[in-house]
């Protein structure tokens, strides 16, 4: 990163993680972001609850269904993207047990038989190898304690994980080939 000095006082150029006041000078929206993350993260926890009555009756939710999790940030090369997912990065970090980051994708590194959603594939499968690690060391269904256990508890076994990763993968390498 190179800095300019003026006036004493340094000036950062290139994507950092920001202060509250510079995330909302940057972008007026950002704590729009910070709510509906809290939002989409209250939905999920609801379906999940439901999980296992769905799989039962073999329907799902008009929420499973229809709901979407994504937000967009828009902008031009060096409008502060990068820098304003960093400060969200570092806002939700807090939590560490809960919370699951993926590293930066980079898309000057992705290749031309290569695609984003592959890249987020194999950053979960990192991570659910990272859980898989933990569940054995910590015998999460023995119930002993540590502080993965709200990370993963026996209300999700690693089980359950898995499959629905495997399922996302098919369908993934089924619509690659398509």
């Amino acid at each position: 990163m190179m800095n300019l000095t003026e006036q004493g006082n340094f000036i950062k150029i290139g994507a950092r993680e920001l202060s509250k006041d510079q995330a909302e000078i940057l972008l007026p929206t950002y704590q729009s972001i910070i709510k509906q993350v809290e939002k989409f993260r209250k939905n999920a926890a609801s379906t999940d609850r439901n999980y296992d009555e769905y799989k039962l009756i073999g329907t799902k939710s008009a929420l499973e269904e229809n709901y979407s999790n994504s937000i967009s940030i828009l902008g031009t090369r060096g409008s502060g993207k990068t820098s304003i997912l960093l400060t969200l990065k570092k806002h939700f970090g807090k939590d560490t047990v809960s919370n699951i980051t993926l590293p930066m994708i980079i898309p000057e590194f992705i290749g031309k038989s290569n695609d984003t959603l592959g890249w987020i594939l194999g950053y979960l499968e990192d991570e659910i190898k990272k859980l898989e690690k933990l569940d054995k060391e910590a015998s999460f269904y023995r119930g002993e304690s540590n502080k993965y256990n709200e990370r993963m508890s026996l209300k999700y076994p690693q089980e359950r994980i898995t499959e629905e990763f495997n399922k996302l993968c098919q369908t993934y390498f089924l619509e690659k080939k398509l």
